[in-house]
């Protein structure tokens, strides 16, 4: 049997108190070091891992802006480049009607010294027949059926010419 004694108990009190102090001096400071290490080791990368996150938000902030602002930029420039193509259309669609103003005012001059012209002519060979019609009615016997035959022939003449007697 076993036998249960005060000395037997203190002895292995003793005994378990110095294989505690060993085991703490030599393993579970070691161990608790190991440990440490390990949680420091963590504790920075997360630390790391939160920095890092800082960061790409500081990044994607940057980012954002600077897109922001290209899209600003953007817009500007398609604004500007709208502006210059309505200036231009504005610029283009002038400079036709002023040209569409000289254009026609210059088919009107040209008609008008067309229809001048053609007066001036008109006044020329009418002063011609009836130059002509002066010298038969001179020439010849002025009676009623010579005046009606030169009337005839002038018409026919002035027929013939393509001459309208109003003059257009």
């Amino acid at each position: 049997m076993i036998d249960i004694s005060v000395w037997n108990i203190l002895w292995t009190a003793v005994n378990l108190l110095i294989f505690y102090l060993f085991a703490k001096k030599f393993l579970f400071g070691r161990i608790l070091k190991v440990m440490e290490e390990r949680k420091k080791r963590i504790n920075g990368q997360f630390e790391e891992a939160d920095k890092k996150e800082q960061d790409a938000l500081k990044l994607k902030k940057q980012y954002e802006d600077i897109l922001e602002g290209a899209n600003e930029e953007s817009n500007q420039i398609i604004s500007k480049a709208k502006k210059n193509a309505d200036m231009q259309y504005n610029r283009i669609l002038a400079d036709a009607s002023e040209q569409a103003d000289r254009m026609i005012e210059n088919a009107h001059k040209s008609v008008e010294n067309e229809r001048r012209r053609v007066l001036r002519s008109a006044q020329s060979e009418i002063a011609d027949i009836a130059m002509t019609a002066a010298k038969k009615v001179i020439a010849g016997n002025t009676s009623a059926e010579n005046d009606s035959r030169i009337y005839n022939d002038f018409i026919n003449e002035v027929d013939d010419d393509g001459s309208d007697p109003d003059g257009n």
